[in-house]
């Protein structure tokens, strides 16, 4: 742990210029962001041992369009195996205002970031920005088998990198046992790539706890 934190801080050292960012999710949590028209972007998280889940998603007016592919033992000396493709859909019908947030509906048919996990199914999110430039708070919910609420703040600093937490799978508030509290840090190295780095299932050092490493990169088309 005190080697990731000790990169984060060399990497946040860098001398970067200022570069425009857009975070159109947490760590699992949806904002109602989307990419800009004519802009495509693949996405790869590195978890458990040597799994890959990769995401390549288009962006046409409001409208995102896109599929992910998890793959098992995509590094390593096993054998790998790749699972079904999943589908995934954001529609934004509303920028948001000086008042009203903004407001995106979709459908994610993977799990979180792990195949055998239930998926997030059709969501509804909310994002508003508050009290200072760049703080945004996101609340949602989403329903495949049952209905679960989220929430998330993100803090963007100088266009170049981002500050999240989320916390998921609320359900019953008296029955904490399945809810999730992740955190992340990503940074846009240039105009088209950028680094995150994953904190899931804080408070649980057990088998769920995890770090996640993840890569994206966006281009126009």
């Amino acid at each position: 742990m005190k080697k990731v934190f000790l990169l984060i801080l060399l990497i946040l050292t860098l001398p970067v210029p200022l570069l425009a960012q857009n975070l159109t999710e947490l760590v699992d949590i949806p904002t109602a962001d989307i990419y800009e028209s004519g802009t495509y972007n693949i996405n790869l998280r590195v978890y458990g041992a040597g799994s890959v889940l990769t995401r390549l998603l288009f962006s046409v007016k409001f409208f995102e369009l896109g599929a992910y592919l998890d793959v098992d033992n995509a590094t390593g000396n096993l054998d790998p195996k790749a699972h079904d493709v999943q589908p995934l859909v954001k529609i934004r019908l509303y920028p948001g205002g000086q008042i009203l947030p903004a407001l995106a509906i979709g459908y994610e048919g993977q799990g979180e970031n792990y195949y055998f996990k239930e998926p997030r199914g059709f969501y509804v999110v909310l994002s508003k920005e508050m009290l200072i430039p760049g703080l945004m708070l996101h609340l949602g919910g989403n329903n495949k088998d049952y209905t679960y609420g989220f929430a998330g703040l993100s803090y963007t600093f100088e266009e170049q990198g981002s500050v999240f937490v989320e916390y998921e799978r609320i359900r019953n508030m008296n029955d904490l046992t399945n809810n999730k509290c992740n955190a992340g840090l990503k940074f846009q190295i240039t105009q088209e790539l950028g680094m995150e780095f994953d904190f899931k299932n804080i408070g649980n050092r057990g088998s769920e706890y995890e770090r996640v490493l993840r890569f994206d990169y966006s281009g126009e088309f």
